[in-house]
């Protein structure tokens, strides 16, 4: 079933609900007294400070410019304007999960233009560290 591996993660970084409950449902049904799977993403529930993360908003910017900077091009937004969902396609957590803004427009804390190298560094950094905590903390290993 499991091709001989003992412990398997399913890691996701983002996703809808349903998404994420089948992968759960996918971890559950192939754990067994030779094999455990664990599923864990790493933007929700319990895993720090970093939590949420949205579509194009500051903190995937800040992810984007630390893993490849020449591809982020936040210069090629307006200024000073608002940022429409649909316009831009920049969408904060808070949006996904029902409590959009009024005016269907990015908020001012979730906003690309204010992303950084170094703010995606201290992301990838958190969220690497949540991982091996929870990897280690479900399958009880003490390295």
């Amino acid at each position: 079933k499991l091709i001989g591996f003992r412990r398997i993660v399913i890691i996701n970084g983002h996703g809808a609900e349903d998404q994420r409950s089948i992968l759960k449902e996918i971890a559950k049904n192939n754990t067994d007294n030779t094999a455990k799977v664990i599923f864990y993403t790493v933007f929700f529930e319990k895993n720090g400070p970093m939590r949420w993360i949205g579509h194009a908003d500051r903190h995937e910017t800040s992810l984007a410019m630390y893993e490849n900077i020449d591809l982020v091009h936040i210069e090629h937004l307006p200024s000073n304007a608002k940022l429409p969902y649909s316009k831009f396609g920049i969408v904060e957590p808070e949006a996904f999960n029902g409590k959009n803004t009024k005016d269907y427009c990015c908020r001012d804390d979730a906003d690309p233009r204010l992303a950084s190298y170094k703010e995606g560094k201290e992301i990838f950094k958190n969220t690497v560290d949540q991982l091996i905590k929870g990897i280690r903390r479900e399958f009880d290993l003490n390295l």
